[in-house]
């Protein structure tokens, strides 16, 4: 599996608070097959969360030098979770990182409204060759059930992932059943585990046969799990897996 969104970076968001512990959290990862986790810190425009490129990398690169020490075959990448905000084009290259240099960067929106602004930011990065990719989906559920609004942002370019937990009710039962209704409607395109410390256990659920489970073919939780994560970090285009019926 390839972990699209992840809390690791110590220090500079509201995951891993020390070097040593994402090293824990990058040991059980592996210890349970994942080969591939783009970092993803909270970038919050007017907010402490604000850590730039140069910061990441630095981090990135300590961290790496460390799992080749301790044998730990992860390979890091560069991203980020950025919360919906005007002008984001502008923050690219210093501020802010698509997923490995891609056009495909990860979008937060707000858990408990409807941003007014959002036509707008996709809009803009689309004109801007920037694909959206918006996190967790199935948490916002300020659009619990309103499944034209994400066959909206379909239309409009946008990918979706889902995070591990969600499918094991850790946000609640509503988000939980909201997941499952959005990976039967082939409206999830790829998972992670958004983990923000070591306390949590996701890396070492089985969430393959979970996904099976749902949408009944190994191709799609293939492509889910791993295969259009590749493309992402590859930057290659991802085909749309079959027709969505609103």
């Amino acid at each position: 599996m390839i972990d699209l969104h992840s809390h690791i970076l110590y220090g500079i968001d509201d995951g891993s608070k020390t070097k040593e512990e994402s090293l824990e959290i990058l040991n059980e990862a592996y210890k349970n097959g994942i080969t591939n986790i783009v970092v993803t810190p909270h970038y919050i425009k007017d907010s402490k969360y604000q850590a730039n490129n140069e910061k990441k990398q630095e981090l990135i690169e300590t961290l790496q030098k460390e799992l080749q020490k301790r044998d730990i075959h992860i390979n890091l990448y560069m991203g980020n979770e950025v919360y919906i905000t005007e002008g984001i084009p502008s923050l690219l290259q210093k501020n802010i990182s698509t997923i490995n240099n891609s056009n495909y960067l990860l979008i937060e929106l707000p858990m408990g409204r409807k941003p007014i602004i959002l036509e707008e930011v996709l809009e803009e990065l689309i004109e801007n060759k920037i694909t959206p990719i918006i996190a967790h989906p199935e948490r916002y559920l300020c659009y619990y059930k309103d499944y034209n609004f994400f066959y909206k942002l379909k239309e409009y370019g946008c990918y979706f992932q889902g995070n591990i937990a969600s499918l094991y009710g850790y946000y609640g039962i509503k988000t939980k059943k909201m997941l499952k209704e959005l990976l039967k409607r082939n409206l999830i395109d790829f998972f992670g585990s958004d983990i923000h410390s070591k306390n949590q256990d996701f890396y070492s659920k089985n969430i393959y046969k979970e996904i099976l489970k749902i949408v009944k073919k190994d191709t799609i939780v293939q492509d889910i799990l791993t295969n259009n994560s590749q493309k992402v970090l590859n930057n290659q285009n991802i085909d749309n897996r079959s027709e969505n019926n609103g």
